[in-house]
């Protein structure tokens, strides 16, 4: 049976891959070739050969179609090649039994005996948190199905991988993985790649191939397709061509090029009793998959449009995305994907389908015809429903839909959904793109919901209120778009700490949740509504908030991690709702969410910068100043990879840190002093620098610069004064901090009356915490009078033996002894 790949010229080809595979370290083998070569049978006919002896093979394939959906060749479950392309299964195993790789088991397998019997957790994203789910559902199910078997992954179409799948190939190309317990049997993962020459089809990522990928592969081999000449011998392997004329022969060749998939197919016709004679060549293989059809039921054509509906959803798809876009009941789809799965066109993963090559799946596509624009408009219908966030992908859908506005608006949705998550959307918005947002008026808006993100990520809130307030007397017609112009107003609303500001973005939120026509839109609303309500005493109404988001998210169809998102999004502001003690546990789980990577990168850096900054500042409050520490300086480590971002609380971050070191005795006051001074004269004199600057009051006094604490509390005193309705607690923090530089710098005799009188602004202060505030703040009235001032040490040893006399825990241990620096909760939209 070797003669197939000897007709070819492909045996030497054959040979030199098994000696390679042969040898005792990992593999990098490259296959290329043109379309239809038979790259892929001879790579599966490597695996299938492989599986024969011990080993096991997993397939992953690009996917020109797809490539704005990232990801998408990890979606389906990845399983030993013998439980897939099982109707090409005959001809790859006759195929691969010219293989003979009876040494490379013995020699690879004796070589890392001692490595594959390493313990293999069943449960890798408890182990590596920092992993995407669909990276960590791939690694696992690829670990427990080599475990005590020797892996190769075959990745087939690589030069229509989209750039995140690329980045998780690198990493398992350079063995970043194999450090982790459990998964040393990655260390053997043999792989091999397979692409198409790029004078038949363009790469998607080039550079990043040529630069990251194919670098990396020294043993590359380029093998040709089936020609004129070779055909005879080629069927003549396949059946008898004995009774087949010279003309029958050019037509094979005619219609299948040099396709050796094509070929198979004809030579399975043939066997099959069809006849060549009366078929123009142009239509032998459309007859030929309409006969596999018809074969299996006596309705003639009866999957035809379900199969030329699923043909747009790429070469593997979700079951569910099926049933939305065909015109047939779920029932009728069923069934015909059965005939489809038993003509062999198509194959079962679970939830998904995919069909069994890639030719199949074109020759439906092309069988559309002029309802193709009504199919891709149901799809993107089916979109709105079941991957609300896609927009990269709708963006392509409404092109094939030939709906050009709604490709600009969700290629500007897009756009803005990087830009909130701290992905470069430089690379997406230019040539083309770009071009579609001026041509739809959309550009400028678009640059301008940029600067105002990029304003609200360093606190100046206010200016960015200014660029966005500009299109609010103009009639933007399109919802999506006034609502993405609202949400980013509402947020630079929310972040200024002005109650009138708070006010108008729930006028502004209440009004898009009614307009918000789509799920992924009107959630991030609730959730502003959430923190929004974050400043209500009554605290059942942001929990109301909470259930309604949750309900909404139950009963949507959304296939993806977007609803894991909005969830711990949700938990990262706990701290708003419940006390410390209680947030705590759910702001760990959201750190542990969001530290996802791949490809080695966090996917959402901001999502988890934010949750850490948070998770600290809770810590914090509890004291555990070690733990806090830990993850802020996982804050500063995102920094270093991600320079062009502009992270939101940076400077909060920053200030965390000076905090746990000096809570901690790792530095002493002048040097807190300095390095908070640093941050501060980096700001704007914004509202919310109150809380760095309340801190450098703390540290000025304990490092006896005295002239320094009045001229900060001086500043913070008239910013105050010139703000109208400010949040209560900023208020109470500056009056407060006034009130201890006027003691200890002044020696005014008035600090004791106007504390007391301060226990009337404490009183309403609007967290769950409120009642520590309240007790500490009764409690430290008899300092004044046991103290000097100008001793700030004092405060710290005059508080000592009550903690021992009335501590309620953690919580209470550091707003008593704090009085120099109190880590109050302190509310900010995150």
């Amino acid at each position: 049976m070797d003669l197939i790949w000897k007709a070819l010229g492909h045996d030497s080809v054959i040979q030199k891959v098994s000696n390679i595979l042969g040898n005792d370290k990992a593999s990098r083998i490259l296959v290329e070739g043109p379309p239809g070569s038979g790259k892929s049978w001879l790579c599966k006919g490597v695996g299938t050969r492989w599986e024969e002896e011990g080993g096991v093979c997993v397939v992953i394939e690009g996917d020109r179609d797809m490539v704005e959906r990232p990801y998408y060749p990890l979606c389906a479950k990845p399983q030993p090649l013998a439980k897939t392309w099982k109707y090409y299964q005959d001809a790859i195993i006759v195929i691969g039994r010219i293989l003979d790789l009876g040494v490379l088991s013995g020699k690879v397998f004796s070589s890392v005996s001692d490595r594959l019997a390493d313990h293999l957790e069943s449960n890798i994203k408890q182990k590596l948190p920092f992993l995407d789910d669909l990276e960590c559902s791939f690694i696992q199910s690829l670990c427990m199905l080599c475990k005590n078997k020797h892996p190769l992954l075959i990745v087939d179409n690589v030069h229509w991988l989209d750039k995140g799948t690329l980045q998780f190939l690198q990493l398992l190309i350079d063995n970043k993985l194999t450090r982790f317990s459990g998964l040393g049997i990655l260390e053997n993962l043999n792989i091999i790649i397979i692409r198409t020459e790029e004078k038949f089809q363009k790469p998607i990522e080039k550079q990043y191939l040529e630069e990251s990928i194919y670098t990396k592969f020294e043993d590359k081999f380029h093998i040709k397709g089936v020609s004129r000449e070779k055909l005879e011998d080629i069927l003549g392997l396949f059946f008898n061509t004995k009774n087949l004329t010279d003309k029958e022969f050019s037509k094979i060749h005619e219609s299948c090029g040099e396709n050796l998939a094509f070929v198979y197919e004809v030579a399975l016709f043939v066997q099959g009793g069809g006849e060549l004679t009366s078929i123009k060549a142009k239509d032998l293989l459309d007859k030929i998959v309409i006969k596999k059809l018809n074969n299996i039921t006596n309705t003639n054509n009866l999957a035809l449009d379900t199969l030329k509906c699923a043909s747009l959803l790429g070469l593997s798809f979700h079951v569910n995305e099926l049933f939305c876009i065909s015109n047939k009941n779920e029932s009728d789809v069923k069934h015909d994907l059965n005939i489809a799965f038993e003509s062999g066109i198509v194959e079962k993963e679970r939830n998904r389908a995919k069909f069994s090559h890639d030719s199949f799946r074109n020759l439906f596509k092309n069988k559309i015809g002029i309802e193709k624009p009504i199919l891709y408009d149901k799809l993107s219908n089916c979109l709105k429903k079941l991957s609300p966030s896609e927009y990269a992908f709708r963006s392509f859908v409404a092109n094939q839909a030939e709906n050009y506005t709604d490709e600009a608006i969700f290629t500007f949705l897009e756009a803005v959904r990087r830009i909130r998550l701290g992905i470069n959307s430089s690379e997406y918005i230019s040539g083309i793109k770009k071009t579609i947002l001026d041509e739809n008026e959309l550009l400028d808006i678009y640059n301008d919901v940029k600067e105002a993100w990029e304003l609200i990520n360093i606190d100046q809130a206010s200016l960015a209120i200014d660029v966005l307030d500009k299109w609010e007397p103009i009639n933007i017609i399109q919802p999506l778009v006034k609502s993405e112009i609202n949400y980013t107003l509402s947020n630079a609303l929310l972040s200024t700490r002005i109650e009138a500001d708070r006010m108008r973005a729930i006028d502004i939120i209440k009004e898009n949740k009614l307009d918000a026509m789509e799920v992924e839109i009107n959630v991030r609303f609730l959730i502003l509504e959430l923190y929004s309500n974050f400043l209500n005493e009554d605290k059942t109404i942001a929990l109301n908030n909470i259930k309604e988001i949750e309900y909404i998210l139950n009963r949507s169809k959304a296939i993806g991690s977007e609803i894991k998102d909005f969830l711990f999004n949700i938990y990262r502001m706990f701290n708003g709702i419940y006390t410390p003690e209680i947030s705590v546990k759910f702001m760990e789980k959201s750190v542990l969410h969001f530290s996802k990577e791949l490809g080695g990168e966090v996917i959402k850096p901001l999502e988890y910068f934010m949750s850490l900054n948070n998770l600290a500042s809770v810590l914090i409050c509890l004291g555990r100043y070690n733990e806090a520490e830990k993850h802020l300086n996982s804050g500063l480590n995102i920094l270093k990879h991600h320079d062009g971002i502009k992270f939101r609380d940076l400077e909060y971050l920053l200030h965390n840190n000076i905090l746990c070191r000096y809570k901690s005795k790792k530095i002493k006051p002048i040097r807190a002093f300095r390095e908070q001074e640093k941050i501060v004269s980096n700001r704007n004199c914004g509202l919310s620098n109150i809380l760095l600057e309340n801190n450098l009051i703390v540290y000025a006094l304990l490092s006896n610069k005295y002239d320094e604490a009045v001229s900060i509390a001086g500043k913070m005193a008239s910013r105050l004064e010139s703000i109208n309705n400010v949040e209560i607690f900023i208020e109470y923090l500056v009056r407060q901090s006034i009130i201890l530089v006027d003691f200890h710098c002044k020696s005014n005799s008035e600090s004791k009356n106007n504390w007391i009188d301060l226990i009337q602004l404490v009183e309403c202060i609007p967290y769950e915490s409120r009642q520590f505030y309240i007790d500490r703040h009764q409690e430290l009235i008899t300092a004044f009078d046991n103290i000097s001032c100008g001793d700030c040490d004092s405060w710290e040893k005059y508080m000592e033996p009550k903690l021992r006399e009335i501590s309620r825990g953690p919580l209470w241990d550091e707003f008593l002894k704090g009085f120099l620096l109190t880590e109050i909760q302190y509310w900010k939209l995150n």
